[in-house]
């Protein structure tokens, strides 16, 4: 399957799932929508020299979970493997907003 294929995929299935009210579960909790993005997206404190961000391309994958409960995440727990490359999670956002 190509990359485009892909992101298509994963494309529909955040949206069909964020409209149907379903969710995913996973070992934490439940995916409730998932989204690969061009747009840009404002990090605040990022450090850069943590993370190589030269990229030719910019994309952003964006997941939105409910963790059970007792139950916590980090940026160190995930990350995105596409093509045999991983691409580390540089971000994170907890609440409702």
């Amino acid at each position: 399957m190509n990359i485009i294929k892909a992101l298509v995929l994963v494309l529909f299935c955040g949206l069909s799932f964020q409209l149907s009210g379903a969710a995913i579960p996973f070992r934490l909790g439940k995916v409730l929508t998932a989204e690969i993005s061009r747009n840009k997206i404002t990090i605040k404190n990022l450090n850069t020299t943590d993370y190589n961000l030269k990229f030719k391309h910019y994309a952003y994958a964006v997941v939105v979970f409910k963790l059970h409960k007792k139950r916590s995440v980090s940026i160190y727990d995930f990350k995105l493997n596409l093509k045999g490359k991983a691409y580390k999670c540089i971000a994170m956002r907890a609440g409702n907003k």
